[in-house]
């Protein structure tokens, strides 16, 4: 993980603690697939709300949905064309972390990844899974 400074770890905290108290475990990487899966119809109306309440805009790519080691990301279709994969055995976590890294990195292009302002968006869109999607 690149540097993060103890303001973005303390936020960093929140998101731990939101997916803690609600799933049980506060894990995003190769420890957390298969738990707390992802629905693909569930994880495509999560991305494009938050999108939406965070960037104000529509989210402006294609998603399909893949399995086996596929991350969650934004990958090139062609020319200046892009799709988003979501796989849901990634779990809600890793999506979270995902898209929060895609919204910051076209919000905030000057700041670091793991920066505060990225934490907070990760802390947002938990927020969003455990009120609306987290087991449903």
């Amino acid at each position: 993980m690149s540097k993060i400074s103890a303001e973005a770890r303390e936020v960093y905290g929140k998101v731990y603690k939101i997916w803690k108290d609600s799933t049980g475990t506060a894990t995003v990487g190769r420890d957390g697939f298969g738990k707390n899966p992802s629905p693909y119809p569930l994880a495509k109306r999560f991305i494009r709300q938050i999108w939406k309440e965070v960037m104000g805009t529509k989210f402006p790519h294609e998603f399909i949905e893949v399995s086996g080691r596929t991350h969650n990301w934004k990958k090139h279709k062609s020319y200046n064309q892009y799709y988003f994969t979501i796989n849901p055995a990634r779990g809600w976590q890793n999506l979270n972390h995902s898209i929060g890294h895609l919204m910051a990195y076209k919000k905030y292009p000057n700041k670091r990844p793991h920066s505060a302002e990225n934490a907070w968006l990760e802390v947002r869109g938990a927020e969003l899974i455990v009120k609306k999607y987290l087991n449903k």
